[in-house]
């Protein structure tokens, strides 16, 4: 079994309440933390730290605690603990590494200092289609960061490199798996579209409004966001559908007086 070492710090540089929860979540406790400097530990697996194998550990104090007794998954009676309060206390934090990773090419992590490196990892599953997930590498290799790297120009927009073979495939796996997404996102555009169109005819004024699409949306497909730009998109093509039954009903119209 492979032993956690450090990889590097993580900086809280504000104090913060955390909350602990337990086996049921109604169970709970507050532990404040002042600003500090702690170490980051990771297992490491063939130069990779595995994806349930990092974590940091804040040292605190309780400042509430909240136990209540539970019938039938039902809060009952009780459960503060004001006897804990003022203890120390220590809150854990362990992100799974491919997330942490993302995160840090993303930008979006502060207060880190690690000895390891975040990477894109493109990759062809078993269908032969390619994908790309995240990781956290120690001492990567050249291949290892140009096939990243080729990852990151596909997801920023950019031309397919024509001199490395390692990130041109990074780009064309990022690539592929960002054309299927695209193409499962038209597909749910469509279903909506297709909805709406059935339900708001022309003999359905006014049109739906964005929050009552959004609705509909949500109820079948999930949260999934609906710009303006696609709504009015929906909108305008609802609006030429009308106009074209209404022109065809006044020539069939006219062919019967005739």
């Amino acid at each position: 079994m492979s032993e956690a070492i450090k990889i590097g710090t993580k900086t809280l540089d504000k104090p913060e309440d955390f909350i602990q929860h337990y086996e049921t979540a109604a169970w709970s406790r507050t532990i404040h933390c002042e600003p500090q400097t702690v170490d980051v530990t990771a297992t490491i697996k063939n130069g990779e730290v595995k994806d349930l194998g990092i974590g940091w550990t804040f040292k605190g104090v309780v400042t509430d605690a909240n136990f209540p007794s539970l019938f039938g998954g039902v809060t009952t009676f009780g459960g503060k603990r004001p006897q804990e309060i003022g203890e120390e206390a220590s809150y854990t934090v362990t992100p799974y590494a491919h997330a942490l990773a993302r995160s840090l090419l993303d930008g979006k992590e502060s207060g880190l200092e690690l000895d390891v490196v975040p990477l894109y990892t493109p990759f062809t599953d078993y269908q032969g289609e390619g994908r790309y997930s995240t990781g956290l590498f120690v001492e990567p290799t050249e291949e290892q960061r140009e096939r990243s790297r080729g990852v990151q120009l596909a997801l920023g927009g950019e031309p397919i490199p024509n001199k490395s073979p390692e990130a041109a495939f990074g780009w064309a796996t990022a690539n592929q798996s960002l054309a299927r997404d695209m193409e499962e996102k038209a597909h749910q555009l469509r279903g909506i579209a297709e909805y709406a169109l059935h339900n708001y005819s022309p003999q359905h004024v006014p049109k739906p409004t964005l929050s009552e699409v959004q609705q509909v949306r949500e109820q079948y497909f999930g949260d999934l966001s609906l710009t303006n730009e696609e709504y009015g998109r929906m909108i305008e093509e609802a609006d030429k559908r009308d106009r074209a039954a209404e022109a065809r009903s006044e020539v069939d119209e006219s062919s019967h007086e005739l």
